[in-house]
C-alpha cells in the first residue's frame, strides 16, 4: 500500500512540474517577441 501511495505522490509531483514548465515555456515564447520587438526594430531600422 505504501508503495502505491509513493508512486501516486511521485506522479503528482511529476505532472505538476511538467505543467508549470509548460506554462512558463508557452508564456516566454508568447511574450518574448513583444519584449524584443523594440530593440529589433531599432537595430534593423
Amino acid at each position: 500500500m505504501k508503495q502505491r501511495e509513493a508512486a501516486a505522490r511521485s506522479r503528482h509531483v511529476l505532472v505538476s512540474a511538467l505543467g508549470v514548465t509548460q506554462i512558463l515555456a508557452w508564456g516566454s515564447s508568447y511574450y518574448l517577441p513583444a519584449v524584443l520587438a523594440a530593440p529589433i526594430a531599432a537595430d534593423t531600422g
